[in-house]
């Protein structure tokens, strides 16, 4: 299972109901890399897993994904806030 994300999800019987795959900075897209889930209607966000990419709350229907702290965007590759934890605040390097 990559980095925890969730890949697939099953029914009450342990039947494979959907696979889901990400890209490089996290967004959630179908499985097969062809289509773009929030150019579709692939996704039911009522039935798709919060969860998803790092194991992290995905809030599709502004294209963000909380990760405990800090709000990351997978479109800009970028988290949306500064880190609140700064090692060595004094250094540059910090």
């Amino acid at each position: 299972m990559p980095l925890g994300s969730v890949t697939v999800r099953t029914d009450s019987s342990g039947g494979v109901q959907n696979h889901y795959s990400y890209d490089a900075f996290g967004k959630r897209r179908v499985d097969d890399w062809v289509a773009n889930p929030s150019d579709s209607l692939l996704y039911d966000l009522a039935i798709e897993p919060k969860r998803g990419f790092t194991g992290h709350d995905h809030l599709d229907n502004v294209g963000l994904i909380h990760m405990n702290g800090r709000v990351y965007a997978p479109i800009l590759g970028r988290f949306t806030s500064p880190d609140i934890y700064v090692q060595f605040p004094e250094t540059t390097q910090g």
